[in-house]
């Protein structure tokens, strides 16, 4: 793949995910206009919305409004497809990077068994570089950071108060999908890894502000390592 190739690739994954963010965050302002417009007016949407939030997780039933309840469940599971949106963003740039400079992943093991079926060197290549990332996933929270930073070449100064911010709601996320919201010793240790001190809060559900801020978390990092790797790899 030529380099102006590959700077192109990066401009179009930056674009391509940032439009599929906005677009989260336009769902989540508009159900927030639907909310506010519908408050106290014994409508039907109001009726609904007081009626689901009845049901909702004990977690979600911490606010005497319905209608912030209500809302909340709903942003927390933005919550889980934006950051799922991020981490697709790097896999992607991971891909388009590593494919074009094997060598930095440094050593990945494959079979023989696995070689001896693939039908050239690229294909052997792209399972190596396909199982880099997915170990990556598994790495505590500094080294998951050196890596990125290592194969994306990042100045590590110029990330370092966004990547602690990104960990943290990395972390929370988890918590989400497999803790039901509530703070473990697994998000402890992985925030105070980062320089963070973890909530007080038993129940980590993000609301409205915390999601918000995500979305700029999310934005700045995005727009820093697609302008940065779009311009290492074309020079």
């Amino acid at each position: 793949m030529p380099v102006d190739e590959i700077a192109d690739k990066i401009i179009n994954i930056a674009t391509e995910r940032q439009r599929r963010i906005e677009c989260l965050l336009n769902c989540v302002n508009l159900n927030l206009d639907v909310i506010n417009a519908a408050y106290d007016q014994g409508n039907d949407v109001s009726k609904q919305i007081s009626k689901i939030a009845t049901n909702l997780p004990d977690g979600f039933r911490r606010n005497t409004n319905d209608n912030i309840n209500f809302h909340s469940f709903v942003v927390s599971h933005y919550f889980i497809t934006l950051i799922a949106e991020f981490e697709g963003f790097l896999v992607d740039m991971l891909r388009s990077i590593v494919k074009r400079y094997p060598e930095k992943v440094g050593n990945i093991s494959i079979k023989v068994s696995e070689l001896t079926a693939c039908c050239s060197l690229d294909e052997a290549i792209y399972i190596g570089i396909d199982r880099f990332i997915n170990e990556l996933t598994y790495k505590r929270p500094k080294e998951y950071i050196d890596t990125l930073q290592r194969i994306f070449s990042l100045n590590k100064e110029e990330f370092e108060a966004l990547w602690p911010e990104f960990m943290e709601r990395k972390a929370r996320r988890d918590l989400g999908v497999h803790n039901d919201w509530r703070k473990n010793e697994i998000y402890v240790r992985k925030v105070k890894e980062v320089g963070i001190t973890p909530s007080k809060d038993d129940f980590l559900a993000p609301d409205n502000e915390y999601f918000v801020d995500s979305v700029k978390v999310v934005f700045d990092l995005l727009a820093k390592i697609s302008v940065h790797c779009a311009e290492k790899f074309r020079a």
